[in-house]
């Protein structure tokens, strides 16, 4: 056996030696800061959080697109200096029925949001300053050390609530999936860095 076998041995792994631990990606929590307008219905945003199932669009390590230059019959490429800073973040949310008023929750919720935007019943929007919202998201460990957070500091909501599929012949339970938000001045900070 040659010696470059015992060096990828089980023993000499970093994660074996040092005990370390996997990301766990069900380890967040995100922290909705309503608009003011929502948060005199609503208080605060606790409905969210705790239908909350999943955040997806978090690809916030960007870098701007390439530019070509060329030279006689070659190209060179260059990083280049205007990037795209939106950010579209998903969510998914479990959905439940008050048994007191009959109200479904969250879906009440963002339902009064997007009407802030835009309300079909009667054609009123309002301004931004009015239907924007902000949003925290912290990752941690197992045992609760933060890992990364994310600052959201304007977000608010871009598409339509799902649709109500009925259906009297297999058992169907609402959910809230890919629900949008568009996100501007967006930071993410690492652990160290905080």
């Amino acid at each position: 056996m040659s010696n470059n076998t015992r060096d990828y041995h089980f023993s000499k792994s970093r994660v074996n030696n040092s005990l370390d631990e996997p990301l766990f990606l069900t380890k967040f929590s995100a922290n909705i800061i309503l608009p003011d307008i929502l948060k005199e219905k609503y208080g605060t945003a606790e409905l969210l959080h705790e239908q909350m199932l999943k955040v997806g669009g978090l690809d916030l390590d960007k870098v701007p697109g390439t530019v070509t230059q060329k030279f006689r019959y070659n190209d060179r490429s260059f990083i280049g200096t205007i990037l795209d800073t939106k950010v579209e973040l998903s969510f998914d949310f479990e959905v439940n029925v008050d048994s007191e008023t009959n109200v479904p929750y969250p879906y009440n919720l963002l339902q009064d949001w997007l009407r802030l935007c835009y309300d079909p019943n009667t054609g009123f929007q309002s301004l931004k300053k009015d239907y924007a919202g902000k949003c925290t998201i912290d990752v941690t460990d197992k045992i609760g050390r933060l890992i990364r957070h994310v600052d959201v500091g304007i977000m608010f909501p871009k598409s339509n609530l799902p649709a109500w599929e009925l259906n009297n012949t297999q058992e169907a339970i609402y959910k809230i999936t890919g629900f949008k938000f568009q996100c501007e001045n967006v930071k993410s900070y690492r652990a160290e860095d905080i």
